[in-house]
C-alpha cells in the first residue's frame, strides 16, 4: 500500500506540474486568430522611407575586430565554456549606403546570430549622432564563434556566461567606425549578381527535397577605384567539429579573405536562407573542407556576371511582426506555456526589414529562414536577396509541410512560433516587397 500511495502522489505531482508548465499545441489556423489580418493591415500602414533623386549612391565601408583578448564562451552547438585557440579573428563589418542625406548601415557580425542587445545598443548610439540612420542587420551564422552575448537563463543556456563588457566594447568600436567611414563615402555604382552553387548544398530536413543553392549579392564599384562585394549563401557554416574550441568564421571568413586577395578592397557575408540547407559534396575534414569550399565560392563570385547597375532610387520598410503566444514544442502536440518560454528566453518579438535599392530587393528576417520558401516569394521578376538573423530571433521558419513530417530536431524544437508560419512569412515578405516596389 505504501508503494501505491507513493506512486499516486508522484503521478499527481507530475500531472500538476504538467498542467502548470505545459499546454496542448494550438493548431488554430492563423486566419482564424486574426494575426494574418493584423499583419496585412500593419504592412499596409507602415511608413516607407524613400530617396529618389538622380544623384549617385555614396558608399563607404569598414570593419572592427570583435575577438576578445580573454577567454569567452562559444555558441553554435552545445555549450562550450571558453575557446582556447583562434584560427581566424572575428569581425563586425559595415557597408554604409548614403542617399539624399539618408544613411543605411548594413552590418554583419561573425557570430551565430546578431545579438539583440548588441543591435539595440548600436542603434541607440548611432541614432544619437544621426537621427535618420537606417539599419539592416545579419550575421555569418558561424557555429564556432563567440557566445556570451545574451543575458538571462535562456541566454546563458544558448550562448554561455553573459559578458556585458564585450557588448559595450563592440558597441563603442562600431560607433567609432561609423564616425570614421561617414567621412569616407564616395560615389558608387551598385550591381546585382548571382551564381549557381547548388551542387554544394542539400536539404537537411527531408532527403531529396528542393534546395536554393544560389550565391546572391552586390558588387559595388566606388569612384575612388576600390571594389566591394556583399554575398549570401544558404549553406550552414558547420564544417568544424562541434567539440572544437577554436574560434573560426568557418567558410564565410575563408571566402572573405580570398576575395580580398583577389582584388576586392572589402568583402562581407550575410547568412542567407540557412534554415533547411547544409553543405555537401566537399571532401576532407574541418579546415580542409572550409578551404575547398571557399575556393569554389571565391571562383564563382569573382567570375559572376553582374546585372545592373541598379537605378539610383532607394526605399526601406521596417515592420514589427505581430505574434501570438509562443509554441515551443516538447512533443508532437505538447508545448511549454508562454509564460515559461518568456521567463526563460523572452516574449516572441521579431521584425522584417525590406530594402529596395534601385529595383534590387533585400529582406532581413528574424529567424533561420528556409531556402525552400524562396519559390513562394514573387517579387515581380525583380531580384530578391533574403537574409537571416536580423537582431531578433524566433527560431526556425520552414516549409509548413515539414512541421509534422520532419524528424529533424530544429523543426521539432526550434520552431518557437507554431504551425503555418512558413506560408505566413512568405506572405508578409511578398506584401512588403510589393509595397516598396510600387
Amino acid at each position: 500500500m505504501k508503494i501505491v500511495r507513493i506512486a499516486v502522489i508522484a503521478f499527481a505531482v507530475i500531472f500538476v506540474l504538467g498542467i502548470v508548465f505545459l499546454k496542448p499545441l494550438n493548431r488554430t489556423p492563423l486566419e482564424e486568430t486574426g494575426l494574418i489580418e493584423q499583419a496585412r493591415d500593419s504592412i499596409a500602414g507602415a511608413m516607407i522611407i524613400s530617396a529618389r533623386d538622380t544623384l549617385p549612391f555614396m558608399v563607404s565601408y569598414g570593419r572592427v575586430n570583435i575577438t576578445p583578448e580573454y577567454p569567452m564562451p562559444m555558441a553554435g552547438y552545445s555549450q562550450r565554456d571558453a575557446f582556447n585557440a583562434v584560427h581566424d579573428s572575428l569581425f563586425c563589418r559595415v557597408i554604409m549606403l548614403e542617399k539624399d542625406s539618408r544613411r543605411l548601415y548594413m552590418i554583419s557580425a561573425d557570430l551565430l546570430i546578431f545579438p539583440e542587445e548588441l543591435k539595440s545598443k548600436i542603434q541607440q548610439s548611432f541614432l544619437s549622432a544621426d537621427p535618420g540612420a537606417l539599419f539592416y542587420f545579419s550575421a555569418t551564422h558561424t557555429h564556432n564563434g563567440l557566445g556570451g552575448w545574451a543575458d538571462g537563463l535562456g541566454g546563458e543556456l544558448i550562448a554561455g556566461e553573459y559578458h556585458p563588457e564585450w557588448i559595450d566594447k563592440v558597441t563603442r568600436d562600431i560607433t567609432e567606425l561609423a564616425k570614421i567611414i561617414s567621412g569616407q563615402a564616395r560615389k558608387s555604382t551598385i550591381n546585382y549578381f548571382e551564381a549557381d552553387a547548388q551542387q554544394y548544398v542539400k536539404n537537411r530536413l527531408v532527403a531529396g527535397a528542393p534546395v536554393d543553392g544560389k550565391i546572391r549579392g552586390l558588387k559595388i564599384n566606388r569612384a575612388s577605384g576600390d571594389s566591394l562585394v556583399l554575398f549570401t549563401y544558404s549553406g550552414h557554416p558547420t564544417l568544424l567539429d562541434r567539440k572544437s574550441l577554436t574560434l573560426s568564421n568557418d567558410y564565410p571568413g575563408a571566402t572573405i579573405e580570398k576575395l580580398e586577395t583577389r582584388g576586392y578592397a572589402f568583402a562581407m557575408f550575410m547568412a542567407g536562407m540557412v534554415g533547411s540547407h547544409r553543405i555537401t559534396n566537399i571532401e576532407g575534414n574541418g579546415f580542409e573542407r572550409i578551404s575547398s569550399l571557399s575556393d569554389i565560392l571565391t571562383d564563382k563570385i569573382s567570375s559572376a556576371a553582374v546585372i545592373g547597375p541598379v537605378e539610383t532610387s532607394f526605399s526601406l520598410l521596417h515592420y514589427e511582426i505581430p505574434f501570438g503566444p509562443s509554441q515551443a514544442r516538447i512533443g508532437k502536440n505538447i508545448a511549454v506555456r508562454n509564460w515559461v518560454f518568456s521567463s526563460v528566453l523572452q516574449p516572441l518579438k521579431g521584425s522584417l526589414t525590406a530594402v529596395n535599392i534601385g529595383g534590387l530587393n533585400l529582406v532581413s528576417t528574424p529567424c533561420d529562414f528556409s531556402g525552400e520558401l524562396y519559390d513562394q516569394i514573387r517579387p515581380d521578376s525583380k531580384p530578391v536577396i533574403i537574409t537571416s538573423f536580423n537582431g531578433d530571433y524566433v527560431g526556425y521558419i520552414t516549409k509548413d509541410a515539414h512541421y509534422d513530417n520532419s524528424d529533424y530536431m530544429e523543426v521539432r524544437t526550434m520552431n518557437w512560433v507554431g504551425p503555418y508560419y512558413g506560408d505566413h512569412f512568405a506572405g508578409m515578405i511578398n506584401q512588403a516587397l510589393h509595397k516598396i516596389n510600387h
